[in-house]
């Protein structure tokens, strides 16, 4: 932003410092967090605003001392398998016993449920019609949907399931144990202005869509082992209560609360990541760098127009350039090839170029945990005819201290979706 739309000089007006980019990203991930919770909440069929206070509760007492975002790289917060343990626990405890209690008050005489008391009838009627069961809390339904996942398992004489489900679902996530960035493969956010994600979630309506259709939904920027499985009926319970009429009972398609639940749980340990006294932006992806300058222009162009005598805000966006091109990312500038011919090197170099000496323009390299801005290439023929092309770069800080070669560049990039290269463009 500094660059481009400042003239490169950090004291400019309308230039930024950690404390403004932070404020926008907290912002970003706060509504993210509050996205992602209301879907669940709308698949479930129940707030969890209890479970989670439950879950927060029991990570401050857990024996590791650990918090779930960490103090530091010297002390880091809880793994994902930490986190699910506990989250085990929870509906092991206080689910399961939710649902025994309410199998042993079921009426056998009309197979419906009714309350112990009733001041416990938010309606007030006493007892709910026969046929409309009382509504179970969150622990209630996820204990519903273990049962299930255990039922699925037994069927299937199976005892990796869980296994199988963590780490399918860690293939969304950079391949880097210290870094919990499991939306990086959403390439872009939110912007109807630049490219989709190469890995973006699929809403709820298509959700349930295609639960009743029995078409998977699963994908992404990384290929994965396919799996023969048997497929079983999703229950129609909580699912079906996401949408008002849904009475098809789905088949083939099942939720992976889990998942879902971690995505939500990994962006609130980003959020206390963000807000330490030295901010850890480990949370987000190339989905949030580009929000962010989409941010940081709109709060430009707000603060332009209230001061008549201010020059036109900048505008400045970001979008993914360079990478592998996936189902989903087709309109990517530079999509790179898998194969290492050196005409197919030779020419994808010259286009990288080209796009970096572009008026109005910078390119951000992502690498392996780490964001750098590229600040300079060189190219030469050694005398044994090798052909060496290498852009500068920072593996740590933001100090240009490392040459990168084009061939690791694309080895990187074409190792995972997520890593790519980036360009922030400045509007004309």
């Amino acid at each position: 932003w500094n660059a481009l739309a400042c003239g490169g000089d950090r004291h400019a007006p309308g230039a930024l410092r950690q404390a403004h980019v932070v404020a926008h990203l907290e912002d970003v991930l706060s509504e993210a967090i509050a996205a992602k919770r209301a879907r669940f909440e709308r698949m479930l069929g129940a707030p969890i605003g209890d479970f989670m206070d439950a879950l927060s509760a029991a990570i401050a007492v857990d024996p590791s001392g650990k918090t779930l975002g960490g103090v530091s790289k010297g002390e880091p917060g809880m793994k994902r398998p930490e986190v699910m343990r506990i989250v085990t626990e929870l509906i092991a405890s206080r689910g399961e016993a939710e649902l025994e209690e309410r199998e042993s008050s079921m009426d056998p005489d009309h197979e419906h449920e009714v309350l112990a008391r009733a001041d416990d009838d938010p309606e007030g009627g006493g007892a709910y019609p026969p046929g409309e069961p009382a509504p179970m809390s969150s622990f209630g339904a996820l204990a519903v949907l273990a049962r299930e996942d255990a039922a699925r398992r037994t069927a299937d004489n199976s005892n990796d399931s869980d296994a199988d489900a963590a780490s399918a679902d860690d293939e969304d996530e950079e391949p880097d144990e210290d870094v919990e960035n499991d939306e990086n493969a959403d390439e872009n956010g939110a912007s109807s202005s630049i490219n989709v994600s190469a890995n973006s979630e699929p809403c709820e309506e298509d959700l349930i869509a295609a639960l009743a259709a029995g078409v998977d939904l699963g994908g992404g920027g990384k290929k994965r082992k396919k799996k023969l499985k048997k497929k079983f009926p999703t229950r129609p319970g909580s699912l079906s209560r996401a949408k008002d009429g849904a009475d098809t009972e789905p088949v083939g398609v099942v939720w992976r609360w889990r998942r879902d639940l971690w995505e939500i749980i990994s962006k609130m340990a980003g959020l206390e990541k963000l807000r330490r006294p030295r901010p850890s932006t480990a949370a987000f992806g190339n989905w949030g760098v580009a929000e962010a300058f989409r941010r940081v222009s709109a709060a430009a162009a707000a603060a332009a127009a209230v001061d008549p005598d201010a020059p036109p805000a900048p505008s400045v966006t970001c979008r993914v350039a360079v990478g592998a091109k996936t189902k989903l990312r087709k309109d990517l500038a530079l999509p790179l090839s898998r194969s290492y011919d050196p005409d197919v090197l030779e020419d994808e170099w010259a286009k990288f170029r080209t796009m970096f000496a572009a008026d109005g323009s910078a390119l951000v390299f992502h690498l392996k945990n780490h964001y750098s801005l590229i600040h300079a290439l060189r190219e030469r023929t050694d005398g044994d005819g090798t052909r060496v092309r290498e852009m500068l770069c920072a593996r740590r800080g933001q100090r240009p201290n490392a040459w990168i070669s084009w061939e690791e560049a694309r080895g990187t990039m074409l190792k995972w979706s997520g890593y790519a290269v980036m360009q922030a463009t400045r509007g004309r």
